[in-house]
């Protein structure tokens, strides 16, 4: 999740100083006449305009990948289990079940989360830090109110409504901070997706060539465990 508010806090920080730029250098190129400035004040408001579409479309989309992957992963559950629990008691998956399925709503808001993130973090605000404690304050509540201590009741509707105020309060935060009301619209239109892609792209190769360091160091150290072993072994056979 991390990585993923870099790309987008970077992207949107880029989008925003490429705008001021164009903007500052549009309104000192001419004498300051009435006809410059407000042909500045036109491009600025034009990209302004791609800024808040880019934001649009963003949300949207990842509103949609959200529900897609959450959908898929509770709709292909039976081969999950089967794959990767399938040494556990039915009892046993059918609560790892319930828990996915309760914790749905925090895969469908974590984009939602990331987007608001990065958009403070563009204008400078660390407010969000703060907020990143308002799951487990709500889970501490439901806690306290729920009599049943030992079962999966109030860890379910507590971090999923933890979530979703921290989602409410940091998309309002950013509105404040960047202005900009984002309204979801499913569409591609906007300029800044190529880079936004190639920054994913290059982001989901790293992350694919960083997961396998793990099992190649694994593997070398096993080896080279094993060697001295084998040198030992083959000396008091001797």
């Amino acid at each position: 999740m991390t990585p993923a508010i870099g790309v987008l806090r970077r992207r949107i920080l880029n989008v925003q100083s490429c705008d001021h730029a164009r903007y500052v250098a549009s309104a000192c190129a001419h004498d300051r006449t009435e006809h410059s400035s407000r042909a500045a004040l036109r491009e600025h408001a034009q990209e302004q305009g791609k800024i808040a579409q880019f934001l649009n479309e963003l949300e949207a989309v990842c509103l949609v990948l959200g529900v897609l992957l959450t959908s898929t992963l509770l709709i292909a559950w039976p081969l999950v289990a089967h794959v990767a629990a399938g040494n556990l008691s039915a009892e046993t998956r059918e609560m790892w079940f319930q828990l996915i399925a309760g914790l749905a709503p925090v895969g469908i808001l974590s984009f939602t989360v990331d987007i608001a993130t990065a958009r403070l973090q563009s204008c400078e605000k660390q407010i969000h830090t703060l907020i990143e404690c308002m799951p487990a304050l709500v889970l501490l509540c439901f806690i306290l109110a729920m009599p049943h201590h030992d079962s999966l009741r109030p860890l379910m509707p507590g971090i999923s409504v933890g979530v979703a105020l921290q989602a409410i309060l940091l998309r309002v935060l950013a509105r404040k901070a960047d202005g900009k009301r984002v309204r979801p619209w499913c569409s591609f239109r906007s300029p800044h997706w190529g880079k936004t892609l190639r920054s994913i792209g290059m982001l989901a190769f790293g992350g694919i060539i960083v997961s396998m360091i793990t099992p190649l160091d694994q593997y070398f150290l096993v080896h080279a465990e094993t060697e001295p072993l084998q040198r030992t072994a083959t000396r008091i056979a001797f």
